[in-house]
Protein backbone atom coordinates (compact mmCIF):
# COMPACT_ATOMS: atom_id res chain seq x y z
CA UNK A 1 0.00 0.00 0.00
CA UNK A 2 1.20 3.51 -0.75
CA UNK A 3 0.61 6.02 1.65
CA UNK A 4 0.18 9.97 1.27
CA UNK A 5 0.00 12.59 3.92
CA UNK A 6 -2.22 15.19 2.42
CA UNK A 7 -2.75 18.98 4.04
CA UNK A 8 -5.80 17.41 5.53
CA UNK A 9 -5.31 14.96 8.43
CA UNK A 10 -6.75 12.02 5.98
CA UNK A 11 -4.42 9.45 5.39
CA UNK A 12 -5.51 8.37 1.57
CA UNK A 13 -4.53 4.82 1.04
CA UNK A 14 -4.43 2.81 -2.35
CA UNK A 15 -3.62 -0.83 -3.35
CA UNK A 16 -0.37 -0.84 -4.42
CA UNK A 17 -0.05 -4.09 -7.67
CA UNK A 18 3.22 -4.91 -5.81
CA UNK A 19 5.40 -4.46 -2.80
CA UNK A 20 9.51 -4.21 -2.21
CA UNK A 21 10.76 -6.47 -0.14
CA UNK A 22 14.81 -6.10 1.06
CA UNK A 23 16.74 -9.38 1.31
CA UNK A 24 19.97 -10.37 1.35
CA UNK A 25 20.75 -14.25 -0.54
CA UNK A 26 19.43 -14.86 -3.74
CA UNK A 27 15.88 -16.20 -2.00
CA UNK A 28 13.80 -14.40 0.62
CA UNK A 29 13.22 -16.07 3.62
CA UNK A 30 11.22 -13.97 6.41
CA UNK A 31 11.77 -16.06 9.29
CA UNK A 32 15.56 -16.42 8.94
CA UNK A 33 16.24 -12.99 7.66
CA UNK A 34 16.49 -9.92 10.58
CA UNK A 35 15.24 -6.25 9.65
CA UNK A 36 17.03 -4.08 11.89
CA UNK A 37 18.18 -0.19 12.50
CA UNK A 38 21.36 0.63 11.67
CA UNK A 39 23.23 1.39 15.31
CA UNK A 40 19.89 1.64 16.64
CA UNK A 41 19.27 5.23 14.72
CA UNK A 42 15.75 4.85 13.87
CA UNK A 43 13.67 6.65 10.83
CA UNK A 44 17.41 6.96 8.57
CA UNK A 45 18.98 3.65 7.40
CA UNK A 46 17.63 0.10 8.20
CA UNK A 47 19.47 -3.22 7.26
CA UNK A 48 18.24 -6.87 6.45
CA UNK A 49 21.17 -9.48 7.51
CA UNK A 50 21.46 -13.06 7.04
CA UNK A 51 24.48 -15.39 7.40
CA UNK A 52 26.71 -12.60 7.72
CA UNK A 53 25.54 -10.12 4.94
CA UNK A 54 23.33 -7.27 4.87
CA UNK A 55 21.74 -5.36 2.49
CA UNK A 56 21.04 -1.68 3.87
CA UNK A 57 18.14 0.74 2.57
CA UNK A 58 17.34 3.91 3.34
CA UNK A 59 15.29 6.72 1.64
CA UNK A 60 16.47 9.83 -0.53
CA UNK A 61 14.50 11.85 -2.67
CA UNK A 62 11.39 9.68 -2.72
CA UNK A 63 13.77 6.87 -3.49
CA UNK A 64 14.04 3.68 -1.73
CA UNK A 65 17.91 3.36 -2.29
CA UNK A 66 19.73 -0.16 -1.49
CA UNK A 67 23.38 -1.29 -0.23
CA UNK A 68 24.85 -4.95 0.09
CA UNK A 69 27.76 -5.35 1.60
CA UNK A 70 29.71 -8.39 2.93
CA UNK A 71 31.54 -5.73 5.28
CA UNK A 72 30.35 -3.65 7.72
CA UNK A 73 30.32 -0.25 6.04
CA UNK A 74 29.95 2.60 8.18
CA UNK A 75 27.63 6.04 7.03
CA UNK A 76 27.80 9.32 7.85
CA UNK A 77 24.29 10.26 8.17
CA UNK A 78 21.95 13.45 8.19
CA UNK A 79 18.47 12.88 8.29
CA UNK A 80 17.09 16.21 7.92
CA UNK A 81 18.65 16.83 4.42
CA UNK A 82 18.98 12.88 3.64
CA UNK A 83 22.13 13.21 2.83
CA UNK A 84 24.25 9.86 3.51
CA UNK A 85 27.87 9.09 2.77
CA UNK A 86 29.25 5.71 3.17
CA UNK A 87 32.45 4.48 4.08
CA UNK A 88 33.53 0.92 3.29
CA UNK A 89 36.72 -1.16 2.23
CA UNK A 90 34.56 -3.51 -0.48
CA UNK A 91 37.27 -2.43 -3.04
CA UNK A 92 40.43 -2.98 -0.78
CA UNK A 93 41.47 -6.35 0.20
CA UNK A 94 39.66 -6.05 3.58
CA UNK A 95 36.65 -7.34 4.89
CA UNK A 96 35.37 -5.27 8.06
CA UNK A 97 33.52 -7.38 10.23
CA UNK A 98 33.26 -4.63 13.72
CA UNK A 99 29.95 -2.90 13.52
CA UNK A 100 31.29 -0.65 16.01
CA UNK A 101 34.35 0.84 14.14
CA UNK A 102 34.63 4.17 13.27
CA UNK A 103 35.63 6.79 10.74
CA UNK A 104 38.19 9.47 11.89
CA UNK A 105 38.83 12.61 9.39
CA UNK A 106 41.99 14.45 10.08
CA UNK A 107 42.06 18.39 9.36
CA UNK A 108 44.01 17.65 6.35
CA UNK A 109 41.01 15.51 5.28
CA UNK A 110 42.44 11.84 5.40
CA UNK A 111 40.18 9.73 6.36
CA UNK A 112 41.06 6.38 8.76
CA UNK A 113 38.85 3.44 9.73
CA UNK A 114 39.21 1.98 13.07
CA UNK A 115 38.28 -1.56 13.51
CA UNK A 116 38.39 -4.00 16.44
CA UNK A 117 37.80 -7.35 14.09
CA UNK A 118 39.39 -6.42 10.53
CA UNK A 119 39.45 -9.74 8.06
CA UNK A 120 42.52 -9.94 6.12
CA UNK A 121 43.65 -12.96 4.18
CA UNK A 122 40.79 -15.18 5.25
CA UNK A 123 41.92 -14.64 8.71
CA UNK A 124 40.20 -12.64 11.06
CA UNK A 125 40.18 -10.53 14.61
CA UNK A 126 42.88 -7.77 13.49
CA UNK A 127 42.55 -4.71 15.34
CA UNK A 128 43.50 -2.15 12.69
CA UNK A 129 43.58 0.94 11.28
CA UNK A 130 43.26 1.71 7.62
CA UNK A 131 43.96 4.47 5.38
CA UNK A 132 40.26 4.50 3.47
CA UNK A 133 41.80 6.39 0.91
CA UNK A 134 44.50 4.29 -0.60
CA UNK A 135 43.96 1.00 1.65
CA UNK A 136 46.92 1.12 3.37
CA UNK A 137 47.41 -0.71 6.80
CA UNK A 138 48.99 2.07 9.25
CA UNK A 139 48.57 -0.36 11.89
CA UNK A 140 47.38 -3.94 12.29
CA UNK A 141 47.94 -6.26 14.82
CA UNK A 142 46.05 -9.92 15.72
CA UNK A 143 44.22 -10.50 18.40
CA UNK A 144 45.03 -13.86 19.97
CA UNK A 145 42.08 -15.27 21.21
CA UNK A 146 40.38 -14.80 24.57
CA UNK A 147 42.46 -17.17 26.56
CA UNK A 148 45.76 -14.64 25.45
CA UNK A 149 44.59 -11.88 25.04
CA UNK A 150 42.13 -10.91 28.06
CA UNK A 151 41.67 -7.44 26.47
CA UNK A 152 42.33 -6.00 23.34
CA UNK A 153 40.44 -2.86 22.17
CA UNK A 154 41.17 0.50 20.93
CA UNK A 155 39.37 3.29 22.97
CA UNK A 156 38.01 6.53 21.54
CA UNK A 157 40.99 9.19 20.04
CA UNK A 158 42.15 11.75 21.64
CA UNK A 159 41.88 15.11 19.45
CA UNK A 160 40.59 13.14 16.33
CA UNK A 161 44.37 12.22 15.81
CA UNK A 162 45.54 10.08 18.73
CA UNK A 163 44.13 6.32 19.14
CA UNK A 164 44.32 4.42 22.49
CA UNK A 165 44.99 1.11 21.82
CA UNK A 166 44.92 -1.20 25.49
CA UNK A 167 46.08 -4.68 25.49
CA UNK A 168 45.91 -6.90 28.30
CA UNK A 169 47.81 -10.21 28.61
CA UNK A 170 48.35 -12.70 31.79
CA UNK A 171 52.07 -11.79 31.59
CA UNK A 172 51.87 -7.79 30.59
CA UNK A 173 49.46 -4.66 29.69
CA UNK A 174 50.44 -2.81 26.98
CA UNK A 175 49.15 0.75 25.73
CA UNK A 176 49.90 2.16 22.45
CA UNK A 177 48.56 5.61 21.68
CA UNK A 178 48.84 5.48 17.53
CA UNK A 179 49.36 9.57 15.99
CA UNK A 180 47.35 8.93 12.88
CA UNK A 181 48.86 12.61 12.21
CA UNK A 182 52.44 11.59 11.44
CA UNK A 183 51.57 7.86 11.74
CA UNK A 184 53.70 7.02 14.74
CA UNK A 185 53.13 5.09 17.39
CA UNK A 186 54.06 5.56 20.90
CA UNK A 187 53.91 1.97 23.25
CA UNK A 188 54.11 1.76 26.68
CA UNK A 189 54.01 -1.93 28.95
CA UNK A 190 54.03 -2.63 32.50
CA UNK A 191 54.58 -6.73 33.95
CA UNK A 192 51.90 -7.87 35.51
CA UNK A 193 53.94 -9.07 37.96
CA UNK A 194 55.76 -5.66 38.67
CA UNK A 195 52.13 -4.28 39.18
CA UNK A 196 51.56 -6.86 41.39
CA UNK A 197 54.64 -6.52 43.25
CA UNK A 198 54.14 -3.04 43.45
CA UNK A 199 50.70 -3.43 44.83
CA UNK A 200 51.54 -5.58 47.79
CA UNK A 201 54.51 -3.08 48.79
CA UNK A 202 52.23 -0.40 48.95
CA UNK A 203 49.75 -2.94 50.72
CA UNK A 204 51.71 -3.55 53.03
CA UNK A 205 53.31 0.12 53.54
CA UNK A 206 49.74 0.93 54.15
CA UNK A 207 49.52 -1.46 56.51
CA UNK A 208 52.39 -0.42 58.61
CA UNK A 209 51.90 3.15 58.89
CA UNK A 210 48.12 2.39 59.90
CA UNK A 211 49.58 0.05 63.09
CA UNK A 212 51.76 3.04 64.17
CA UNK A 213 48.91 5.32 64.48
CA UNK A 214 46.65 3.13 66.13
CA UNK A 215 49.20 2.78 68.58
CA UNK A 216 49.95 6.63 68.67
CA UNK A 217 46.22 7.15 69.41
CA UNK A 218 45.27 4.73 71.95
CA UNK A 219 45.27 5.48 75.60
CA UNK A 220 47.49 3.99 77.91
CA UNK A 221 47.62 2.92 81.66
CA UNK A 222 49.89 4.33 83.93
CA UNK A 223 50.63 1.81 86.36
CA UNK A 224 53.13 2.37 89.92
CA UNK A 225 54.76 -1.07 90.90
CA UNK A 226 52.32 -1.67 93.83
CA UNK A 227 49.41 -2.16 91.16
CA UNK A 228 47.63 0.77 92.10
CA UNK A 229 45.87 2.64 89.47
CA UNK A 230 47.34 6.03 88.60
CA UNK A 231 46.32 7.30 85.71
CA UNK A 232 43.94 6.54 82.23
CA UNK A 233 45.34 9.56 79.12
Amino acid sequence: MFFKLPNSRTINIRVAPYIKFPYVSKTINVYQTELKPYNKIYNSIFYAEKDNHRTYFYIKNDLLKYYNSVSRPIFKIDIVNEKYEIFDLRHTKYINRDPKSIVIVTEQGKKYLVSDNLEYEGKSGYVAIIDITNGEQVYMKQRKGEDEDLYFHFMHPIGNSIIPIIRIQSKYIQVDLFDISNNKNYQISWSVKDIRDEILEQAVTAVHEDEDNVHKDLPYLNVELGGKLNSIL
